[in-house]
């Protein structure tokens, strides 16, 4: 009766256990879902950079452009246009390195995009994962719970079982006080013969 007690507790524990795992299964599966989300929600935001960067490369193009119409004006203007060839020049510099920068931008744009979509792939993994992790600690949750029964069920044949030995043993424990007190009574008679 103690090793059927103690399987049961057992059972139970390992199913207080089990519950507690598929609540931290969930848990991980909304975190991962969570992700997910911030992921796309920076994608989003790269997308738009991307697309501002274009316009300021576009900007970059047209500076540069203005900037060689200066320079020609400039050349054009001769001893008067010196200072503006200066600043045309200058123009010319900055947007150089404004699309030089914007290139930069743009491979770091790609690989974070590139980043992204990678993690994105191992957060959809990571819940695929979850997800087939707790229909797994279901199935064991269920062979569980049934195996429990099942040791409730023993107790209950245990106990109706042990019922029935305790009738058979009083019964038995009758029959050798009946058959005691009828031993008593055969030996009175047998001596009772003797005498007689």
């Amino acid at each position: 009766m103690k090793s059927s007690n103690n399987l049961n507790n057992l059972t139970s524990y390992s199913l207080s256990k089990i519950n507690q795992m598929e609540d931290k299964m969930a848990a991980l599966q909304q975190e991962a879902i969570h992700s997910v989300e911030k992921v796309n929600e920076l994608s989003s935001v790269l997308s738009r950079v991307i697309a501002m960067s274009k316009d300021i490369e576009n900007i970059a193009n047209q500076t540069n452009l203005l900037a060689l119409n200066a320079s020609i004006e400039a050349a054009r203007a001769g001893e008067h246009g010196r200072g503006f060839s200066v600043v045309a020049h200058e123009v010319r510099k900055l947007a150089e390195e404004t699309k030089q920068t914007n290139k930069d931008i743009n491979q770091l744009v790609e690989e974070s995009t590139s980043n992204m979509e990678e993690i994105r792939l191992k957060l959809s993994v990571m819940k695929e994962a979850t997800v087939q992790t707790a229909k797994e600690v279901n199935e064991v949750k269920t062979g569980l719970t049934a195996t429990s029964l099942e040791v409730d069920n023993y107790i209950s044949m245990f106990e109706a079982n042990k019922k029935d030995l305790d009738v058979i043993l009083r019964s038995i424990q009758e029959i050798a006080a009946t058959t005691s007190s009828l031993s008593v009574l055969a030996t009175r008679l047998s001596q009772k013969a003797e005498q007689a």
